[in-house]
């Protein structure tokens, strides 16, 4: 079984990248952590194909799909920042 994908760990990640300037000083590490402790608040939303997600979503469950999202990472943004991970590369 191939192409199967979350759609939350990409909409994690991305919006991840969007924020730059909220995250601009911390490291890979740091990142990586916010993107799993966000990804730990969030259901799963498997998928194959895009189209199919955004076929079955309407524009009220894609708001609230957002809002969970940024929820998340603000969550996981304050604990990083309250108790960094050391880094261990």
């Amino acid at each position: 079984m191939e192409g199967i994908k979350n759609y939350y760990e990409e909409a994690v990640v991305a919006k991840i990248g969007l924020y730059a300037e909220k995250f601009a000083e911390l490291s890979d590490n740091d990142l990586s952590d916010i993107a799993c402790i966000a990804l730990n608040q969030l259901p799963s939303r498997y998928f194959r194909h895009g189209i199919d997600l955004s076929f079955y979503t309407d524009a009220v469950e894609q708001t609230k799909m957002d809002k969970k999202i940024d929820n998340a990472i603000d969550f996981a943004f304050e604990l990083v920042k309250k108790s960094p991970h050391p880094d261990l590369d």
